[in-house]
């Protein structure tokens, strides 16, 4: 089976946000974050009104301790974007558009693109994550392969030879950023 896909900036994007929601490290500073920011702008908010004569930047407080309550997840994954946007764009600026050809062998995949060619061993792939634009290789090192669905009938092609091979993938169709 041969595949040839461009990888583009979406690609190492949707890698990149797929990856950072799957980390509980990444999720804690998440939920760290919108319990320390509300909660101190709510005790904030409590200590101005009853220390204070005028209530109103008290109450103010305990508006924004709601604002931030509800838009703070919002803010967050903006953020995430907006820093990954700017990482992919300084770090990978030379792999835009690239063409890359997996070729899958026997007991080995096959990938080439303009920098060379590198052979990579099927029973390395720790999982295949599945999400309904992309599959995300993971070898047992620590290296990913982005595959870019392109068809139905190759994606499913794709699928079946993989779990042929033993190899496990998992179901994140419904992942959204």
């Amino acid at each position: 089976m041969k595949l040839e896909y461009t990888i583009e900036e979406e690609d190492y994007l949707a890698y990149q946000l797929f990856t950072s929601s799957q980390s509980a490290r990444i999720q804690k500073k998440k939920t760290n974050g919108h319990i320390l920011i509300t909660s101190a702008l709510a005790l904030l908010g409590l200590v101005m009104i009853s220390v204070s004569a005028d209530k109103t930047f008290g109450i103010l407080y305990l508006i924004f301790a709601v604002v931030s309550g509800i838009y703070y997840p919002k803010y967050f994954k903006w953020r995430y974007k907006k820093h990954y946007l700017t990482h992919i764009r300084e770090s990978y600026k030379q792999r835009m558009g690239l063409v890359v050809t997996l070729e899958f062998l026997e007991d080995t995949i096959l990938a080439k693109d303009k920098t060379g060619e590198s052979k990579l061993s099927l029973s390395e792939v720790e999982v295949v994550k599945e999400t309904s634009q992309h599959f995300f290789l993971q070898f047992t090192t620590g290296v990913s392969v982005i595959i870019p669905k392109m068809d139905e009938e190759e994606s499913e092609a794709l699928k079946g030879r993989l779990v042929e091979k033993g190899i496990t993938v998992e179901d994140h169709l419904n992942w959204k950023w």
